[in-house]
């Protein structure tokens, strides 16, 4: 992913109009729909919102899984494959560069999205990138993410919980993330800043409000004091 842009801004749920930015400067991570497992079946919501942008930006699709309860460890080939179509038809309707998948998955959910991402990877065309968010605690010693087929894992370094304090001394000692898909990428809130990261990382910001001029602009000044 390296001729993608250095700086990306989440778009989640509501009504945004980003035609202001600067495509050269900045890249999107878009919220495109959102699947949930259920033990009746599958349900998938699309996006509500509208979103608009400068022809020329860069977009990343982004897919929520959600589960409930916790899915098998090892899914039928049947709920993997609709799972899958449904992911891949976010690519196939808009012209994003990317899906990027947001599961916060459980420990015992583990081997469930292996076999999931596995069978995405090898659906995709080889063109499209695969993405995925990463809790920070997976990527300091839980060698569970280290061979999965994606080309980055983005770190959330924000919300972090009982984690917080360990994260935090880790980013501070300056001794990083230690998975290799982790070591390029992470994800920031403008509402908590975060320790001084690495130079040269790809940074994914989250705002609580909808965007504006002004708060892209603040949210660059973020990415520019933390490198």
């Amino acid at each position: 992913m390296a001729r993608f842009p250095r700086i990306f801004l989440w778009v989640w749920e509501r009504a945004e109009d980003l035609r202001f930015i600067n495509p050269d400067e900045v890249g999107l991570a878009i919220l495109a729909q959102t699947v949930i497992v259920e033990q009746k079946g599958l349900t998938v919501r699309p996006r509500m919102q509208p979103v608009q942008y400068p022809p020329g930006a860069c977009t990343i699709a982004v897919v929520r899984v959600e589960t409930r309860p916790s899915p098998p460890a090892k899914p039928a080939p049947e709920l993997r494959e609709r799972i899958v179509k449904e992911i891949i038809s976010v690519i196939e309707r808009g012209d994003s560069k990317a899906v990027k998948v947001d599961f916060d998955a459980l420990r015992s959910e583990r081997s469930f999205y292996r076999y999931l991402l596995m069978d995405f990877r090898v659906s995709l065309p080889p063109n499209v990138k695969v993405s995925m968010t990463a809790l920070a605690s997976w990527c300091i010693g839980d060698d569970w993410i280290s061979n999965l087929p994606v080309d980055e894992a983005v770190p959330m370094l924000f919300r972090l919980g009982v984690d917080h304090d360990l994260i935090t001394r880790r980013l501070r000692s300056g001794m990083g993330f230690r998975d290799r898909i982790c070591k390029y990428s992470a994800g920031v809130s403008t509402d908590e800043i975060p320790p001084r990261l690495g130079s040269g990382l790809r940074v994914y910001v989250f705002s609580p409000e909808r965007w504006t001029k002004d708060s892209v602009k603040d949210a660059l000044k973020l990415v520019r004091e933390i490198q």
